[in-house]
């Protein structure tokens, strides 16, 4: 299984949404099933704004608001290839950064792909 998410926010009006999508790539010889239960797209809010630094610093997250997604989707053919866009409204005091975690669960197996954006 290949998983990918991407996303970008974007604002009308005084509403920010993410626009965030999805691609699964089943690149075995396998079909694989697809659990709705444990399979999600969490997104992260980063704790805090950024700030000029003399030193890096690793953004820590907080809350974290899973997101179902493939609910009308069982198995994934060998070789298949789906995908997904989400409109997903988000609080009106935004923080400056949010990480979307994909999480995907099938039997005992689980695949994960992240990608972090700037609000």
């Amino acid at each position: 299984m290949e998983p990918n998410v991407s996303g970008e926010v974007v604002q009308k009006d005084k509403s920010k949404y993410l626009i965030a999508t999805i691609h699964l790539k089943n690149i075995g010889i396998s079909r694989i099933p697809i659990q709705n239960e444990g399979s999600a797209l969490i997104l992260y809010f980063s704790e805090t704004g950024f700030t000029a630094l003399d030193e890096p610093y690793i953004m820590e997250w907080n809350e974290s608001i899973p997101v179902s997604i493939f609910e009308d989707v069982e198995q994934l053919e060998s070789g298949e290839t789906i995908g997904k866009k989400y409109l997903i409204s988000l609080p009106h005091k935004t923080p400056p950064a949010i990480k979307m975690e994909l999480r995907i669960v099938a039997q005992e197996f689980e695949w994960t792909a992240t990608a972090i954006i700037i609000s």
